[in-house]
């Protein structure tokens, strides 16, 4: 394919994302194959999302395989149509949809029910047992889709809440729940599910901050706060409460104030929750009066009276 032919096509991708892929068609990407041609590659959250798009002929050249599970007498062929004919289309990445009955899906659905129940009972290494179970089969047959997101997220909670049998064990625990919570914020990522993704990240930012490692808990959590900031209806404090508690941690009482102030801002300083941003406010003071003597012991005279 030459330069320019990849170009256009990529400009192609780039228009059909900017027209078609957000929550109101159910369309949540759009990428090139990895085959030569390229052809657009569509994921859809839903069987009927494929309607909501009017015009293929706009991307007429560019066939579209779709990321849904297609049932296996639906023929398909380019152009993102389906036909009742006997003519095999082109090769179809298969994203099993919420609905679908095969065995392998009632198989992960299962395993996930399992692992919650013994999750309840506080039944750990079974929760864990089924959870991977059930990781393992939707890793093969919805990949993109949020029963994977929520199969890493329980494997986290699973780890997270799991007793330390020995000294050092409940470090490793929480890395361990860390990587399977990347997992989900991937997954979260690919899906375009922005809602669950917000929250989410500014819980990853607390699993970081448990194990000390404040720097990236505050990478996590002023993206989540990004997200809130500019979301619709009614805010959170915690995002701003989280990152001004990462800027504390690190010493950075300037951001870490300057963070509170903007939250009273977006979310007012009076209302019940408002209290946890008045409450880390105090623990900013608290640091300063810290620095403040500490300075005045420093400047003080050796011979003079002491600072009480």
């Amino acid at each position: 394919m030459s330069q320019s032919s990849e170009v256009d096509l990529k400009a192609k991708v780039a228009e059909f994302t900017r027209l078609y892929v957000n929550e109101k068609t159910g369309i949540v990407k759009a990428d090139l194959t990895s085959e030569n041609p390229p052809k657009l590659s569509v994921w859809v959250s839903d069987w009927g999302a494929m309607q909501k798009v009017p015009d293929f002929n706009n991307y007429e050249g560019i066939a579209l395989t779709w990321g849904f599970h297609i049932p296996e007498e639906m023929p398909f062929v380019g152009g993102g149509i389906f036909v009742n004919a006997d003519e095999p289309g082109p090769p179809i990445r298969r994203n099993h949809a919420d609905s679908c009955k095969c065995a392998k899906c009632q198989a992960a659905n299962q395993a996930l029910e399992k692992a919650k129940a013994y999750l309840a009972v506080d039944k750990y290494g079974m929760a864990g047992r089924y959870t991977l179970k059930a990781i393992a089969l939707l890793e093969v047959i919805r990949p993109l889709n949020k029963d994977m997101a929520d199969a890493y997220h329980q494997m986290c909670d699973i780890l997270s809440l799991k007793p330390a049998r020995k000294k050092g064990e409940r470090r490793q625990l929480d890395l361990e729940a860390i990587a399977w919570y990347e997992k989900a914020i991937t997954v979260l990522e690919g899906i375009g599910n922005v809602r669950e993704l917000r929250g989410n990240l500014t819980n990853l930012g607390s699993f970081y901050y448990r194990i000390g490692d404040y720097q990236t808990a505050l990478i996590r959590e002023l993206r989540g706060l990004d997200m809130e900031r500019t979301s619709a209806g009614e805010k959170s404090v915690s995002p701003w409460n989280h990152v001004a508690g990462c800027y504390l941690a690190l010493g950075r009482l300037d951001e870490a104030e300057a963070t509170i102030r903007d939250g009273f801002g977006h979310c007012g300083d009076s209302t019940p929750m408002s209290g946890y941003l008045w409450n880390t406010l105090a623990n900013i003071t608290q640091a300063r009066a810290e620095q403040y003597r500490k300075r005045a012991e420093v400047l003080v005279p050796p011979n003079s009276c002491s600072i009480a």
